[in-house]
């Protein structure tokens, strides 16, 4: 179903960004049997593994499992962040010099450097957006592959509340984590596979503490 458009000017060119929906399977609250288990990670931005549950109530590990690098892009990340910083510091010390006087040469410049910050800015953004979806399109993929009905993904307010300490945050910030996780519940609807946020607390030491029947923390 086509939905009115939404006009837009673009490089001088009215551009029409048509909106649809279209039917998806539901997503099932119980009776799961495979499982997807997705960890947030340093190195290795996301980590997953498949379980199953069987009829005797045990669940046993598919497969080792993957993992989703991505050292480059966050790389490339940080190292936007850090040139951002150091135009603001620069923009702010003419802003000073300026202190309202009139000065051309210096307002020029003052406009130069704001015209960088916020090219920067839109790299970034842009950046962070293809890094959410293609981590959202592997885990899904992860899940599709598994056979899996639901995938459970570490709670990100849990995840600060341990402290995972500031070169983490540096480097995979809150915002990009949470942009991964919007994703994944917008490509796994798609497919009819629920997601379920649960507690980060020892899950990578006790990945057998979800059930994956009721979706219920054990």
């Amino acid at each position: 179903m086509l939905h009115l458009p939404t006009l837009r000017l673009t490089d001088g060119k009215v551009r029409a960004d048509m909106a649809h929906t279209h039917p998806v399977p539901k997503a099932a609250r119980t009776g799961h049997t495979v499982a997807v288990g997705v960890d947030w990670g340093l190195n290795t931005l996301l980590s997953a593994g498949a379980l199953r549950l069987g009829k005797d109530g045990r669940i046993t590990a598919l497969g080792t499992g993957g993992q989703f690098r991505a050292a480059g892009v966050l790389a490339k990340q940080h190292r936007l962040r850090r040139h951002r910083e150091r135009l603001h510091a620069k923009a702010d010390q003419y802003a000073r010099l300026l202190g309202g006087r009139p000065d051309e040469q210096l307002r020029a410049k003052h406009e130069v450097l704001a015209g960088k910050i916020r090219h920067v800015s839109t790299r970034r953004s842009n950046l962070n957006d293809a890094l959410a979806w293609a981590a959202a399109r592997w885990t899904v993929d992860q899940a599709i592959a598994a056979r899996a009905t639901v995938i459970y993904l570490e709670d990100l307010r849990s995840m600060e509340a341990r402290g995972m300490g500031p070169t983490l945050n540096t480097r995979l910030s809150q915002q990009v984590r949470g942009k991964i996780t919007d994703r994944i519940r917008h490509l796994a609807a798609e497919h009819g596979i629920a997601v379920v946020t649960v507690p980060a607390h020892n899950t990578s030491k006790l990945p057998t503490m979800f059930d994956p029947a009721t979706l219920r923390w054990a």
